[in-house]
């Protein structure tokens, strides 16, 4: 069983937090949340990896409270079948990235899935979308 995680910011909109995860660093948007007169929803960010959840627990953000667990569910385990062009729609283009930690950041999330020991450097993310049939149009 995975548990998926859901952290939280109180009394934050949206913010971005860089995590470091051995020696690579990550960035994170917390965002959803709200400030309104029916009360304050805190910026969420939620992962079933393991290491994010590590990187995020560890971090002096987490441990001074300015992070705090929110919901915490169990996933049944998926296979560890890595997602191919064929299983996506093929020909993807994200035009809006122009950075390796955005197009880390869609790799890294559903439905693709890519693990972070996959994309260490550029050529290794330009590999890994390529044999995805991802592209980045904007992106040099």
């Amino acid at each position: 069983m995975k548990r998926n995680i859901t952290y939280e910011i109180k009394g934050a909109v949206e913010r971005s937090c860089v995590f470091k995860i051995n020696r690579a660093h990550i960035r994170l948007n917390f965002e959803g949340g709200s400030i309104s007169s029916r009360g304050i929803i805190p910026a969420q960010y939620s992962t079933d990896k393991e290491i994010i959840q590590n990187a995020i627990e560890s971090s002096p953000l987490y441990k001074s409270g300015v992070i705090s667990k929110g919901d915490v569910y169990e996933t049944e385990e998926e296979s560890d079948e890595e997602v191919t062009a064929t299983d996506t729609a093929s020909g993807c283009d994200y035009p809006e990235v122009i950075n390796m930690q955005k197009a880390k950041e869609i790799l890294m999330a559903e439905p693709y899935n890519v693990s972070l020991a996959d994309l260490q450097n550029k050529e290794a993310v330009i590999a890994k979308a390529a044999k995805l049939g991802i592209t980045f149009s904007n992106w040099k």
